[in-house]
């Protein structure tokens, strides 16, 4: 089953998610037919698989009414968000629930020597999620 990715997310973006200040992910696709969970790579400096994340929900509307029904719980400026879907007809709001965090965040490679980090997302299986809770 094709339901849960990795995803890269700035630490400044991680930090608020691992926090509870960040409600929502933005991204400008997403996968089709949906998704039950991300697991989340932390971008330079820190290039660590840190979190497993629930996915309650996925929105799409036109950037404007998706900042106005997401905005208390964006955990990023309007600026930047208006600067991220510049020349976007569609946006897309993944919310986030329950945040489950490793305790000893990995490397991507020591997880899966084969794969790299996203761009956008990459969906991973039952094994790479067993490998992320193995000490």
């Amino acid at each position: 089953m094709r339901d849960s990715i990795l995803i890269s997310i700035h630490p400044e973006f991680v930090d608020k998610i691992l926090s509870g200040k960040k409600r929502f992910e933005f991204r400008r696709k997403v996968p089709m037919g949906g998704i039950r969970q991300m697991v989340i790579y932390a971008t330079a400096p820190l290039m660590h698989v840190v979190a497993v994340v629930e996915v309650k929900s996925i929105f799409s509307d036109s950037p404007e009414r998706l900042w106005r029904s997401t905005s208390q719980s964006a955990g990023i400026s309007k600026k930047n968000y208006q600067k991220y879907f510049k020349g976007r007809d569609i946006a897309y709001a993944i919310e986030l629930g329950r945040v489950r965090v490793l305790n000893n965040p990995k490397p991507l490679a020591k997880i899966c020597s084969s794969l790299t980090a996203p761009q956008s997302y990459r969906f991973v299986d039952e094994s790479f999620l067993k490998k992320l809770w193995r000490t």
